[in-house]
């Protein structure tokens, strides 16, 4: 990530977090529909033909923003998707710049042709405003610090803030709680997403872009995503080479991993590798 990019995402995380405390400084979990009624913004839970999840819309007047959270997409407001997108919707109403394009007429929603690039940048914005609304930074770190590391203080981390797993362990890497490689695996087993903390990269002494390994033997994600098994979790010890290539091209060192897997039924699950211990 550039630096520009890190910049960026600090002011916008500072500001959700601001927003969070403002209403919620003492009560987790934090609600975002609660938040848009504070904020004077109206929000709308209705079934929608078109397959968006959620959709704002400027209006002007006394109540100028409008959001539109799709029935048929989310049919409860009280699961974890909900409320992300419900956050990622006040993120569109309160980052400063989306505010603007808004009340000028432009859509922030990507009409599947133009400015792909752009769109994706303001996507990223309002998920990342969305994550630190819900998990403000220095409350989630606090929070965390009391279960641990790694798998067991995401899961208490998920419950208590409201969120889903994978997103609270994204967040647990994004906000470098301890250094650690969060993986994002689909019901197969296969590798969506991963994250690097900045603490991991610290540790390896190199920005370096790891290459997924997608020829390793058998994973604990694999073991527990399958169809069959019965398992829900598993801690095993894993290298690092197993997961990464051309470690020796980076004159990184491999080193022996703490691997904990997590199945979310039918949304795959998360993997975190981690020291034994780092401190």
């Amino acid at each position: 990530m550039s630096v520009k990019r890190e910049r960026r995402e600090m002011v916008i995380a500072e500001l959700a977090e601001k927003i969070a405390n403002k209403y919620f400084s003492d009560i987790t979990p934090i609600n975002p529909f609660l938040i848009a009624g504070y904020e004077g913004i109206n929000y709308n839970h209705s079934s929608f033909n078109e397959e968006f999840l959620g959709l704002t819309q400027y209006y002007g007047g006394q109540v100028p923003f409008h959001i539109f959270i799709n029935k048929r997409q989310l049919k409860s407001l009280k699961n974890t998707r909900a409320r992300s997108t419900m956050g990622h919707e006040l993120g569109h109403c309160l980052i400063n710049e989306h505010k603007m394009e808004l009340e000028k007429g432009n859509s922030l929603s990507w009409d599947g042709v133009n400015n792909y690039s752009a769109n994706k940048i303001i996507e990223w914005e309002a998920e990342t405003f969305s994550a630190n609304l819900l998990m403000p930074r220095n409350r989630f770190i606090s929070t965390c610090g009391q279960y641990g590391d790694g798998m067991e203080a995401i899961l208490h981390a998920s419950e208590i803030f409201d969120t889903s797993i994978s997103s609270t362990a994204y967040h647990y890497s994004k906000c470098d709680v301890s250094p650690c490689i969060s993986v994002k695996w689909n019901s197969k087993g296969e590798i969506e997403n991963y994250w690097v903390s900045k603490g991991f990269l610290k540790i390896l002494k190199n920005k370096l872009l790891l290459k997924y390994n997608s020829k390793r033997p058998l994973t604990d994600c694999k073991l527990i995503g399958s169809q069959n098994s019965k398992l829900s979790y598993n801690q095993s010890h894993t290298y690092l080479s197993s997961w990464f290539l051309d470690l020796e091209s980076h004159t990184i060192p491999d080193m022996l991993l703490i691997e904990e897997s997590f199945k979310m039924g039918e949304h795959g699950g998360v993997s975190i590798l981690r020291m034994e211990s780092y401190k």
